[in-house]
């Protein structure tokens, strides 16, 4: 290969004289710069095809979903529920999960991706909004839910169904309204069917259908799995 692009510089470099084609002169000069020509040209292909490679081996981003909502509702007990496994820290102290956690879910063959945000706190502290060591934490919680709420594609709103509708509910409702991601409300610690009637009066949030789930028992779950696989793009 390296004989036929070298000559090809120099293919009419001879004269004809008297009918006869003189043989070609090699000078060294004309020589480097055929084999710089041929050295860029490899360099340009091996860079080519490392190129499409890469892209190749590159994985596909997940569909992303993300669990908000104020402190303590449960939403860490639901992301064990959803990935399967026990990896957010569940306590009774609100403000635990400080940052996001993020595993992989599997429904029915659709894999998708789950994110456990802080809890959303709306409104300014007084005293000690999220309690023990949580408290000067406010500020980056609400950052990681806020960043939870812009990455993903399907939003799962976690309240309490033992509390009902509260203030802060409303405060975050109001912010959900304003993306345009699909929003669905999980009216969890729903532990009986008499919890999944009250969970009714969460639909007074307009955000959609709410589905009545108890993170701890699984009760409810398989149907909030199918909504959002069928919410995700």
């Amino acid at each position: 290969m390296f004989s036929v692009v070298c000559a090809l510089p120099f293919a009419r470099a001879g004269e004809v004289a008297g009918g006869m084609r003189a043989k070609p002169r090699v000078t060294p000069s004309r020589q480097r710069t055929a084999i710089l020509a041929f050295s860029a040209a490899m360099v340009f292909v091996t860079i080519v095809a490392y190129t499409k490679a890469r892209d190749c081996e590159t994985p596909m981003r997940k569909p992303l979903v993300a669990l908000v909502g104020r402190p303590n509702v449960g939403k860490s007990s639901l992301f064990n529920r959803l990935v399967g496994m026990r990896k957010a820290v569940v306590s009774e102290v609100p403000g635990t999960t400080r940052d996001r956690i993020i595993d992989q879910a599997d429904w029915n063959g659709v894999v998708f991706d789950v994110v456990d945000t802080g809890g959303l706190e709306v409104y300014e502290p007084k005293g000690s909004p999220l309690e023990e060591g949580s408290a000067h934490f406010i500020d980056e919680i609400r950052a990681q839910a806020l960043i939870g709420i812009e990455e993903a594609d399907v939003i799962v709103f976690v309240v309490d169904a033992l509390q009902g509708i509260t203030a802060a509910d409303e405060e975050i409702a109001t912010l959900l309204r304003r993306t345009a991601k699909p929003v669905l409300v999980a009216a969890n610690k729903a532990d009986h069917v008499g919890r999944f009637d009250e969970a009714v009066e969460f639909y007074g949030l307009g955000l959609g259908e709410v589905f009545p789930v108890s993170a701890l028992h699984g009760t409810g779950t398989g149907d909030l799995l199918d909504a959002i696989v069928a919410a995700l793009p």
